[in-house]
């Protein structure tokens, strides 16, 4: 529960079903998004679902698996494309009589989506980290392909591949330089579009950190957004993400951190324009309390590159990690 998000889910996993390492599993969930706070970027969103789940182990350190998913999406979008009064985007109602003098609250327009998502996602997971929460050496990486819709029926056809990569080298006693890199892409078929509320959205702890949650969105190189037609701004049908890191134990569950973050998010029609990417960089405080399983993080990041109606700094308090 947060002030963003909060995740309800009951959930049961056999690691080790028959004395073997196969994995059954499954749960239900429901989660709420609400970032209704961060001016024109804001949306919520709420899912609810189920997933069943399988896998292999392959190796000591790698696994093959499985993830049926059945979900349901309602989402809110503010409109910020402006309008003649009484336009359906202008977020008021044509007036009748004198505004009073002393004003009344603005009304904002927001669009909303719905729609359902069926689903299977097999993929592929290596980990040989030596911590799962706080590592210090290892790697870690992944990739899966998300099947949406055609015999499995929902409201969206589309083929969704991701591969994600991190790596820990210890340097000496107490520091060690972390990276890591992800991407991924979404491909739509039987003519069929990509659900707005699944496009992507970067920003906060575990992307850009220096920037708001999810307020990176695809723009191009005068700051302009991409508009649905009904106004709301898009997200991306594709991204990419470098995370570095240098940290130092500094003592006891403490560590200081270091990092440079890069990245961005596009629209087709700017195909995978790398000539424009967001750039930050700043530090942050972990604490490590065992009664969480992670660690609790003070994030200070420096936005290198601000649009003008971007702040240059932002300040993140997140029990986590970014990779």
């Amino acid at each position: 529960i947060g002030r963003r998000s909060n995740l309800y889910s009951l959930s049961y996993t056999e690691p080790y079903f028959l004395d073997r390492r196969i994995l059954l599993g499954g749960s239900i969930f429901r989660s709420a998004i609400d970032v209704s706070n961060q001016g024109f970027s804001s949306y919520e969103r709420e899912t609810t679902g189920l997933t069943i789940s399988t896998g292999l182990g392959v190796g000591p350190f790698a696994s093959v698996n499985g993830i049926f998913a059945l979900q349901d999406d309602y989402s809110r979008f503010l409109v910020s494309q402006g309008g003649s009064v009484g336009d359906p985007t202008a977020g008021h109602e044509r007036p009748v009589d004198i505004p009073p003098v002393d004003g009344v609250t603005y009304e904002r327009a927001f669009e909303t989506f719905e729609g359902a998502t069926h689903s299977f996602t097999p993929g592929y997971n290596y980990d040989s980290r030596d911590d799962p929460f706080d590592p210090n050496r290892g790697r870690a990486y992944f990739g899966r392909l998300r099947f949406a819709g055609g015999i499995l029926g929902g409201d969206f056809d589309y083929v969704r591949p991701e591969i994600n990569f991190t790596q820990f080298l210890p340097l000496w006693k107490k520091q060690t330089f972390a990276f890591h890199a992800e991407i991924g892409q979404f491909f739509t078929y039987n003519d069929s579009e990509i659900p707005i509320f699944e496009r992507y959205r970067m920003g906060g702890d575990r992307s850009l950190r220096g920037t708001p949650y999810y307020s990176v969105l695809p723009r191009t190189a005068e700051g302009e957004y991409f508009i649905s037609e009904g106004g709301s701004r898009l997200g991306g049908d594709r991204y990419w993400q470098l995370n570095f890191e240098y940290q130092i134990a500094v003592g006891g569950p403490v560590k200081l951190v270091l990092f440079f973050d890069m990245g961005n998010t596009y629209v087709d029609e700017q195909g995978w324009d790398f000539s424009l990417w967001r750039r930050t960089t700043g530090a942050e405080m972990r604490v490590f309390l065992p009664m969480f399983q992670a660690p609790i993080r003070f994030i200070y990041g420096i936005n290198l590159d601000p649009y003008p109606d971007e702040n240059d700094s932002d300040f993140q308090f997140s029990i986590g990690t970014t990779f």
